[in-house]
């Protein structure tokens, strides 16, 4: 197999050959937040099956798919942050199960968690996704209904929401700042700082608070218990999320990984996923880390590779430097 070439002209004539163009995006898209490894869930070898699915019966109903829950870095806070969550492992936080024993810790550390992302901003790789896609939706309201527009999808494994400016957006393990009702199940978006009351300015203190039940976010339907609208451990992936993932990988003729290892799951997923399906499918590679800097002899798939950070490679990529920098 052709080793994977760093040419940025021809990945801009492959871009401009492309149908549907997929990216699929990792830690690495955030990577200027501090300690960005603890907000983002890592998936399972698992959700391998998933995609194979999706390969080789392309109408197998999503009841099929099997996933298992994303794994979290066991770190929760850098040094000098994160006060009391400091001394926690985050694989006894993020679990049905410490929400039904102790609502107001695991709230507690996801306000934490909250608060810290909204001190940010999104960078020039997320400002370099939302331009792409707006120079592919602005040329396809240009051109004639005779030739086939492109389009676009951002699949995504962060959940700090920094890629909200995308409008074709799939957050695969959902997002911090959604919640879903524990009794109806209503899912709403709510940035407000704090959330609640009662959860003001514990992201900086050493001891935790005991916080009453009536205090804690409540649905705004019914009443209910709300939880944040993440994958925790022991949880699968929302069918109707893998459905999704499904349609656009049926179509993709041009898959970016941006910001996550391509020689673990899911990235390798997506990338056997459309190389099987059709072995012209263009497949490039953004990372710190070459694809085959694990094992030389591997067949990575990658047609086109571009190392460096990613808020510096994208932007150049795909000619959208002008637009980021305004």
């Amino acid at each position: 197999m052709a080793a994977a070439i760093s040419d940025k002209n021809a990945f801009q004539r492959a871009l401009r050959s492309a149908r549907h163009i997929v990216v699929l995006a990792g830690a690495g898209l955030s990577a200027a937040l501090p300690d960005s490894h603890q907000l983002y869930p890592l998936p399972s070898p698992f959700l391998y099956l998933t995609f194979f699915v999706m390969a080789h019966f392309s109408n197998a109903s999503p009841k099929l798919y099997v996933s298992s829950p994303p794994y979290y870095s066991r770190r929760v806070g850098g040094a000098g942050e994160g006060g009391l969550w400091r001394t926690h492992d985050a694989m006894s936080l993020a679990t049905p199960r410490a929400f039904r024993a102790n609502p107001s810790r695991v709230w507690q550390f996801y306000h934490y968690r909250r608060e810290l992302v909204l001190t940010r901003e999104p960078n020039r790789a997320h400002k370099a996704l939302v331009a792409f896609e707006q120079k592919i939706l602005s040329q396809a309201n240009s051109q004639s209904s005779d030739t086939p527009a492109q389009t676009f999808a951002l699949i995504t494994q962060n959940i700090d929401g920094l890629s909200a400016g995308v409008q074709n957006l799939i957050e695969m393990h959902g997002m911090l700042f959604k919640n879903r009702c524990t009794i109806c199940g209503d899912v709403r978006e709510n940035r407000d700082s704090p959330i609640v009351p009662a959860l003001a300015g514990t992201e900086n203190e050493e001891a935790e608070r005991e916080i009453a039940l009536e205090d804690l976010p409540k649905c705004g339907e019914c009443g209910g218990l709300l939880r944040p609208h993440v994958v925790w451990f022991e949880e699968s992936l929302e069918t109707s999320v893998l459905a999704r993932i499904q349609q656009e990988l049926l179509r993709c003729d041009l898959l970016m990984i941006v910001g996550t290892s391509g020689l673990v799951y899911p990235a390798a997923g997506f990338r056997h996923a459309v190389k099987m399906r059709n072995p012209q499918t263009v497949v490039a590679n953004f990372n710190i880390v070459p694809m085959e800097r694990v094992d030389e002899s591997l067949e990575t798939g990658i047609d086109f590779e571009f190392i460096g950070p990613c808020g510096q490679t994208l932007p150049e990529a795909l000619d959208v430097e002008e637009e980021v920098n305004r």
